[in-house]
């Protein structure tokens, strides 16, 4: 197998394209009979971390794993542009004798000669991009002393003018004051943050095409959003108060430079020395300790539970993130914080009852039949993308035969790169799945271990490592129909999940919790409920 490895950086300047270096790739791969496996980086530079590269991130595990026998670069400066990056390549092509072409010309690295000039021009490559980001960071840094914006995403309140420089939106500049004088007056910064919703005032990337990548914090699940979908949040709000530019400072780095100022400094001063105020009044702790932080997700929107508690117990309940916000707001319930926690610990920690679901799991042979399941959706993903790759190569052969044009097949190039993609990440997602499988006879002896540690007092630092050690998250579902939660607890363990049933009373408290694991929906007493 042959691997195609493309990079383009965000300073595309005398670079080829992508698909130009894919066309060159598979071109060659079609001369010489080899089949290929594309790795392709885009907008990434080939300096820093190669962890943050995952193409190559991949390339390199793949090589390691005997897949890749063969590489294919455009240049040698695509695979890196750190000394250190590539002598670790150059050393893994050596150790695992994998032949090596640059444009289609072969290089031996196991010749001691051309390993030394290969490693010379490593490090004039990383030379030119140390002495070019150094010029770059010196005229930018220029260019802000003498008031030139930098790029589309300027400060909320501001704008360029046709030169280029940093100007005062006026429009804009009325609504900074007006968050300011709201803030000094006392106000937090979500009703602030409210505030600018309900009046319909556009964030800085409303106004923009395109999308964002955005990362969950708890599970490191990714979720595209538009730019134009982006609203306003109370940390947009808090950076807008902080920011020094509002009094006439722009920092750079860590300079800062004089800028058109829409507030006095005197002023800005104030509302910031009053800031620490606003939480004070508004009742919110910080001190409170929650067990089951970053596990609970709603199962209306996805959005994360967080826990909301007071010391007058006014508020104690976990509650989905998206009640923050007026327009947001899904409609859940929240759950009471005590009894979901001392549920949690109780059914699964205090005493063997994990222990023991896990060896009944065991005996019924539950393993073996779910590596097979696994084993067979692997397979099944793993040739639905040979069939794309088939797709993908006709598709290349038509266009270098010139019965296409590029841009014609540009459309489908993209989808099937998309369908590859999105197989690969679940492939990956159930080899580690299958990896924890095979693991469970290790994971019973830690169990055994864990709960035997477990003392009558057991501290809430230890309970939250447990807990976050053998549960992988618990959806929460509200049914207001019903005024009853459902509960789908799934397990760091070769389980199969638990379903709850959270019983309320008249009064909205929790009544009970019942297990209905192993039955359907429809044998229960609630009806008409749709489980994801």
């Amino acid at each position: 197998m042959l691997g195609i490895y493309c990079r383009i950086s965000v300073d595309r300047e005398n670079e080829k394209s992508i698909k130009e270096q894919q066309l060159l790739g598979q071109e060659f791969a079609k001369r010489n009979g080899f089949q290929f496996k594309e790795y392709i980086d885009k907008g990434i530079s080939g300096g820093g971390d190669p962890t943050k590269r995952p193409a190559f991130s991949k390339m390199l595990a793949d090589i390691k794993s005997g897949t890749i026998k063969a590489l294919f670069v455009w240049n040698l400066d695509r695979t890196a542009r750190e000394e250190s990056t590539w002598f670790n390549l150059a050393n893994l092509i050596v150790e695992k004798d994998i032949t090596l072409y640059e444009d289609g010309k072969l290089l031996d690295l196991s010749d001691p000669s051309t390993y030394f000039t290969a490693g010379i021009m490593s490090q004039m490559n990383a030379l030119y991009r140390r002495t070019t980001s150094k010029k770059i960071k010196t005229v930018l840094e220029r260019n802000a002393k003498e008031g030139k914006v930098h790029g589309r995403i300027h400060p909320f309140g501001y704008t360029k003018d046709e030169n280029g420089y940093l100007v005062i939106d006026e429009g804009e500049a009325e609504i900074v004051k007006k968050v300011y004088e709201m803030s000094l007056n006392g106000i937090g910064s979500s009703t602030i943050r409210n505030w600018l919703v309900e009046n319909n005032i556009p964030t800085r990337y409303n106004k923009m095409e395109g999308t964002l990548t955005v990362t969950n914090k708890y599970t490191g699940v990714k979720k595209t959003i538009k730019k134009k979908d982006i609203t306003w949040s109370d940390k947009t709000v808090q950076d807008m108060l902080r920011n020094p530019i509002y009094k006439g400072k722009r920092k750079w780095g860590s300079k800062y430079f004089d800028c058109p100022a829409i507030l006095d400094e005197a002023y800005w001063q104030k509302v910031n020395d009053h800031l620490p105020q606003n939480r004070l009044n508004s009742g919110k702790k910080v001190d409170h300790q929650y067990l089951l932080k970053g596990l609970l997700t709603c199962g209306k929107c996805g959005r994360n539970l967080y826990g909301r508690k007071r010391t007058d117990k006014k508020d104690n309940v976990y509650i989905c993130s998206s009640r923050r916000y007026k327009e947001m707001n899904c409609g859940s319930r929240g759950i009471n914080i005590d009894k979901f926690e001392a549920f949690v610990w109780n059914r699964f920690f205090k005493g063997d009852e994990l222990l023991v679901l896990l060896q009944e799991e065991l005996k019924k042979g539950g393993q073996a039949k779910k590596m097979d399941e696994v084993k067979q959706q692997i397979e099944k993903l793993e040739n639905q993308n040979r069939s794309l790759e088939g797709e993908r190569q006709k598709a290349v052969q038509l266009a270098i035969k010139g019965l296409l044009k590029e841009s014609d097949i540009q459309p489908e190039m993209e989808r099937i790169e998309n369908q590859i993609s999105e197989t690969e990440k679940r492939i990956y997602n159930l080899k580690e799945e299958l990896s924890d499988i095979s693991a469970a006879a290790e994971r019973k002896s830690q169990l055994q271990t864990d709960i035997k540690s477990i003392k009558g007092s057991t501290s809430f630092n230890r309970k939250s490592e447990l807990i976050k050690r053998y549960i992988k998250n618990i959806r929460v579902f509200w049914y207001k129909e019903h005024n009853s939660f459902l509960l789908a607890v799934n397990f760091n363990l070769p389980m199969e999940r638990e379903q709850y049933i959270v019983t309320l009373d008249n009064a909205g408290r929790i009544e009970e919790f019942i297990n209905f694991t192993g039955t359907t929906l429809e044998k229960t007493e609630i009806k008409g409920i749709s489980y994801m």
